[in-house]
């Protein structure tokens, strides 16, 4: 017996009958419709409920700017390795570390719910190692991330980079990162290009303890244990500023139609449809940032307690490429069309 509404089933049905393919009755999809909902709406609430307000706002961009109506929103894709490693202020204390601290998913799930909010299309790519136990402090966040395809898996640690940069140049996307890519573009010219046309620079701002596992007052902006900023490469000639205005970050993440690339981008929004897996996005990353606040830290302190220092030529952590579930590549058609911080803080951050 269904337990759908009528008011359920008038809003649900239209819904239904535009769908292209029916691989769902119409009282399954009206169901799993429902579901979403009620689900989207406890995560809100208990996001509300649980991370509490911090600064007036993380950046003052808008969820709709007025002014860019007719505008179209880019592909953000994210330099997950990148944003984990400069987002995070754990360091690791083991003996052998190579790097410098713990990858924070607190930092990834801040940047990526910021734009998801927004309606913008999002996700990051990772090297293989960080899929690993206690590669990071948040192993189920990775996890849960690649299973709602907000995350995209490289074979190995020198595929991530070339595969976030040849993914964002083939849709017109931007990739964050606080990596000038260097050393491909002194390799290649095409990728001295693409990091100046298809690259944004961000930087990690340290906060004050109380700013730290926050929300803005203004959109409800996730803050981890720093905050991020848009910035230039350089200082700009003029005045010497580095960050950029609000305007500024428009202009980049959107593209307007006087643009040669704009029908790239809108085919791209268009296929991917990320308003209506929108609330679907914010309740897996509501839920694990709430999950992340109680664990990262925890997990943090007994990595550097219990865990040995990853050792990739030691047997135990190899993996057979079977093994090895089967999300490598982007997770629509256009994976064919791959190929192999200032401290400082403002008054309103304590």
């Amino acid at each position: 017996m269904s337990l759908l509404t009528q008011a359920e089933r008038d809003f649900y049905r239209p819904m239904y009958e535009a769908l292209k393919y029916k691989n769902l009755t119409f009282e399954e999809y009206a169901a799993k419709q429902v579901e979403i909902q009620q689900k989207y709406r406890n995560s809100v609430e208990n996001y509300t409920l649980l991370v509490t307000i911090g600064a007036p706002y993380l950046h003052n961009i808008e969820l709709e700017p007025i002014s860019l109506m007719k505008a179209v929103r880019r592909l953000i894709v994210i330099d997950g390795p990148n944003v984990m490693h400069g987002g995070s202020i754990y360091a690791d204390t083991r003996e052998g570390a190579v790097q410098h601290n713990i990858p924070d998913v607190a930092a990834l799930l801040s940047l990526m719910r910021f734009f998801v909010v927004r309606s913008f299309d999002v996700f990051a790519v990772i090297s293989r190692k960080y899929t690993y136990p206690d590669a990071t402090n948040f192993k189920e966040a990775i996890d849960m991330l690649v299973k709602n395809n907000l995350c995209i898996v490289a074979p190995n640690t020198n595929l991530d980079d070339v595969i976030a940069l040849e993914f964002a140049s083939q849709v017109n996307g931007i990739v964050l990162t606080t990596d000038k890519y260097r050393d491909h573009a002194e390799q290649n010219a095409r990728y001295l290009r693409l990091s100046a046309e298809n690259r944004m620079n961000i930087r990690w701002d340290f906060v004050a303890e109380k700013m730290r596992n926050t929300r803005s007052r203004e959109h409800s902006d996730y803050v981890s244990n720093k905050k991020f900023a848009f910035v230039f490469d350089e200082p700009r000639p003029d005045d010497g500023r580095i960050e950029m205005t609000p305007a500024e970050i428009l202009q980049r993440i959107y593209v307007s139609p006087d643009n040669m690339q704009y029908e790239i981008s809108k085919e791209r929004y268009e296929l991917s449809k990320p308003e209506k897996k929108k609330e679907q996005m914010l309740s897996v990353l509501n839920s694990l940032i709430i999950d992340g606040i109680s664990v990262c830290k925890a997990n943090v302190e007994r990595i550097n307690r219990e865990v040995p220092v990853f050792d990739p030529s030691a047997q135990d952590n190899q993996q057979d490429e079977e093994d090895f579930p089967d999300y490598v590549d982007p997770v629509d058609e256009q994976a064919d069309f791959i190929s192999p911080a200032d401290p400082d803080a403002d008054e309103d951050w304590g």
